[in-house]
């Protein structure tokens, strides 16, 4: 029967093989889940996750990128197979697609300044920061309804709204757990922290994670069950998420509990219990009023003991129970009515252990409590419950710090080394790069290098030194260095960090190689309409002799010969300059939306760049890639123009039926003695530094679309320039 099995299995996965199919995967962005890295390569947990699905299975899979509205409205009109990307997985997402079974959970997290000591309830008065149109945003909305001060502002990305906090313009941010571990390890290490609260959980929201469907694609969905649920038994998912996420596990309360405080306390509780249990049973025999003993003998005020029947009617409530639950003996007259489920009653009637969440007067709290059977009158039960809410909380928050410590340590995307005496703790991302092979080392062992340059911090008795772009670490790659000394208890730690910015780098110079390319792309097609000005005066002029001569003499047609073979020469060179002339159908808020990352990375840390589209929908109809180079070289003329900081705002509306892209900068504005050249060929205002074709080329690209590039300026104050592109439908 196993090798038949075996045969099946076989047979179908040859099956799809043969008959692989063409399937559209739908993504928004969304690190780490979904990203483009510099490169122009797509990566991430849900990357990793579908290319081994369409592996596995023979599926050849196109991917195709959508802002996270247009990939909800792509699964219900049926226009993608897969959409991926951090989808949340709710009931009314679920009435118009189909979803996989979950691959992660998550949960919706308050992120907050490392300064902030306050309460949870204090977070309502404030302003908070969201995501358009995200989960985030939907919760924002759910807490607004109940604290009518809480302020909502909302961002286009969530980069955005991470930066607002930084400059203080919202108090607080909603967003997702594990890309909110990403952007502060990535970006505000030391900055930011995830709320911990005293009376509230680690998550606002927990949420369940999967790939969303088009209703009709019941068979991909089966599918991709089967392989989602073949890695999770494989333990292939958890090798997944250890490589993608810095924290693999949210912390809970009760993993917790159970591993902690139960081993090392039960002991003692059960001896107490015991006792009582013990002494209750000896007085039953003894005394009648066994209820008055009870209440006098074993009214413990910090135990709460209730004597239950098989139907949860309850024969006897002490002062413990009256003051740690807050009610009286008379306002509760059945034990499930103060569990907070009422499925948890046939845990109880089960001797032993257990941890119940239970409605107090109060709130909710959870209780320790030891069930034991009873023989007396018309109790069966009695339960002893100690209050632990507290405690719980203590330990689960400093658990959670310990853990967050080692975890942004251990499982930081940043090569780190820590020293103290001699030993020497480094961590995964270290280990990978240098190929080391132990974790616990020794200073000697070491790469020289390292060696060097740790051995120079401390001899310099300095608290902290850095170094920028060092390409002598590591061959092939560039890192900033970060070097910290701290004294904790009399003991020196010394910890290095190492950044990898290769890829910024990389970065930095495929913008360099596409301001050359287009220049010498506009040198060449400049010079080439040029001469062939000229070379078209001397075909007139060889006419005109040819007409006013012999026609025997055979020179002038030679010089029209020759001039028109130049001219073809030329026009064949600037063909080999040219990126593709093909025009096609922009949806500009999508191709916006998409570029913004990046146009925000050119534009450098220390200017803020804005993205708003005003007025939604349009299309036009270009050259995508002249498209992107004309915004490009708008943005790199911005930030030449500023001085220090500054913002670049780029605005997208509809005006009397035309497409409008602004490019505004707060730079030095352009002097009222040059605006009139600044669209003239091999005129720049960068002195040697530019070639004086931006501009011009950015011109010839309006007019050929039938569009139009104007601007306004004053000078000392900034400048703003206008692409006008005919709307399309």
């Amino acid at each position: 029967m196993r090798i038949l099995t075996i045969l099946i299995t076989s047979f179908v996965l040859v099956s799809f093989n043969l008959y692989s199919a063409d399937i559209d995967i739908f993504y928004s962005q969304y690190k780490p889940f979904v990203y483009t890295d510099y490169s122009g390569n797509l990566k991430g947990f849900d990357i990793d996750l579908i290319k081994g699905f369409c592996e596995e299975l023979g599926y050849n899979c196109r991917f195709t990128s959508k802002t996270f509205n247009e990939l909800l409205k792509s699964v219900s009109k049926n226009e993608c197979d897969i959409a991926i990307g951090s989808i949340y997985i709710n009931e009314d997402r679920k009435k118009r697609g189909l979803f996989s079974i979950p691959y992660l959970n998550s949960g919706l997290v308050a992120i907050v300044k490392n300064d902030f000591h306050d309460n949870y309830n204090s977070l309502m008065n404030k302003s908070v920061g969201v995501k358009t149109n995200a989960t985030g945003h939907i919760l924002a909305k759910k807490l607004k309804d109940k604290h009518h001060l809480l302020e909502i502002k909302e961002y286009i990305s969530t980069y955005d709204s991470f930066m607002a906090l930084a400059k203080n313009e919202v108090s607080w941010v909603i967003n997702d757990y594990y890309n909110s571990l990403d952007m502060i390890y990535s970006n505000f290490r030391g900055e930011f922290k995830i709320l911990t609260l005293d009376k509230k959980p680690l998550f606002f929201e927990k949420s369940e994670i999967g790939f969303y469907l088009p209703l009709e694609k019941t068979t991909l969905q089966k599918n991709l069950n089967s392989y989602l649920a073949r890695l999770k038994d494989n333990k292939k998912l958890d090798e997944l998420v250890n490589k993608w996420f810095y924290l693999t596990k949210p912390i809970t309360i009760k993993e917790y509990l159970i591993s902690t405080i139960i081993t090392t306390s039960a002991g003692l509780i059960s001896i107490f219990l015991i006792v009582i249990v013990g002494v209750l049973r000896i007085k039953n025999t003894k005394l009648r009023a066994y209820n008055a003993f009870l209440r006098s003998s074993l009214d413990l005020p910090s135990v709460a003991i209730i004597a239950f029947d098989e139907n949860g009617k309850i024969v006897l409530w002490n002062k413990g129970a009256e003051k740690l639950i807050g009610f009286n003996e008379h306002d509760v007259k059945n034990i499930k009515e103060i569990l907070s489920k009422t499925e948890d009653y046939n845990s109880i009637t089960v001797q032993g252990n257990l941890i119940l969440k239970i409605n107090t007067k109060s709130s909710l709290k959870e209780f320790y409590v030891s069930i034991h059977k009873a023989e007396f009158y018309s109790a069966r039960y009695i339960l002893f419950g100690i209050d632990v809410s507290e405690t719980i909380k203590a330990l689960n928050s400093k658990l959670l710090y310990e853990s967050l410590y080692y975890n942004v340590i251990e499982n930081s995307s940043n090569a780190v080394v820590v020293l103290e005496n001699g030993k020497v703790f480094l961590n995964k991302t270290f280990i990978n790069l240098f190929n080391v092979k132990d974790k616990f080392t020794n200073f000697e062992t070491l790469p020289d290098n390292i060696k060097k340059l740790l051995k120079k911090f401390i001899d310099s008795d300095k608290k902290s030194m850095q170094y920028f772009s060092m390409e002598n670490i590591i061959a092939g790659k560039i890192f900033d260095v970060s070097l910290i000394k701290d004294s904790i208890e009399a003991k020196n730690y010394y910890l290095a960090i190492f950044t990898d910015v290769t890829e910024k780098h990389q970065q930095q110079r495929l913008v360099e190689l596409a301001e050359k390319d287009e220049a010498i792309a506009n040198i060449v097609t400049s010079t080439v309409y040029d001469i062939n000005n000229l070379l078209g005066v001397i075909i007139n002029y060889a006419s005109i002799i040819k007409l006013n001569n012999d026609e025997n003499i055979q020179e002038p047609e030679k010089i029209i010969e020759v001039a028109e073979k130049c001219s073809q020469f030329l026009k064949s060179l600037n063909n080999l300059s040219k990126v593709s002339q093909d025009s096609s159908k922009i949806d500009i808020d999508s191709f916006l939306l998409q570029k913004y990352d990046f146009f925000k990375k050119v534009a450098g840390y220390n200017i803020n760049l804005e993205l708003k589209i005003t007025d939604s929908g349009g299309y036009i109809v270009a050259n995508e890639q002249k498209l992107m180079q004309a915004i490009l070289n708008l943005i790199i003329n911005a930030k030449d123009a500023i001085i220090g900081s500054g913002s670049i705002i780029i605005d997208k509306y509809i005006e009397n039926g035309f497409i409008i892209i602004s490019v505004t900068d707060t730079g030095q504005g352009i002097p009222d003695e040059i605006k009139s050249r600044i669209f003239e060929r091999f005129y720049s205002t960068k002195g040697d530094k530019g070639t004086g074709l931006g501009l011009y080329a950015i011109k010839i690209f309006m007019e050929n679309i039938k569009g139009d590039i104007y601007f306004k300026s004053k000078y000392k104050e900034g400048t703003t320039f206008y692409l006008k592109f005919q709307k399309v439908d």
